[in-house]
């Protein structure tokens, strides 16, 4: 069965093969988007490059408070395909998770008695 699929194929087939794999691609990526555990508040991604299409205009710190002006303390954004919530706090910006600030190294009970109901819901 598989043997005739793949002895059928032609040249001129690989076109059609490319628009059908992106269309599964666009639509598995916006379901697992739209379905996410804890959605925060945050741009909308494209594909592939998520959000880095936004920053071009602005530059890395402009693009972040302008994104904290619009969304709030706590946000999502995706780069590359990798979801990274992102905290602003007195210290400034900060992926969570990491630095001692995420779910793993935080020693600061307070935060986390305040930060953990994102993650609860």
């Amino acid at each position: 069965m598989i043997s005739t699929i793949i002895s059928s194929f032609e040249i001129s087939n690989i076109p059609s093969l490319l628009i059908i794999s992106s269309i599964i691609y666009v639509t598995h990526f916006y379901d697992c988007y739209f379905t996410r555990p804890n959605p925060l508040p945050g741009p909308f991604p494209l594909p592939i490059i998520g959000n880095a299409y936004q920053q071009i205009r602005y530059g890395v710190d402009n693009w972040l408070l302008s994104l904290h002006k619009k969304y709030g303390d706590m946000y999502e954004i995706i780069l590359a395909g990798e979801r990274m919530i992102i905290l602003y706090n007195t210290e400034g910006f900060a992926e969570y998770g990491l630095d001692g600030v995420g779910v793993a190294l935080n020693n600061d009970l307070k935060s986390w008695k305040y930060n953990r109901q994102f993650f609860s819901q």
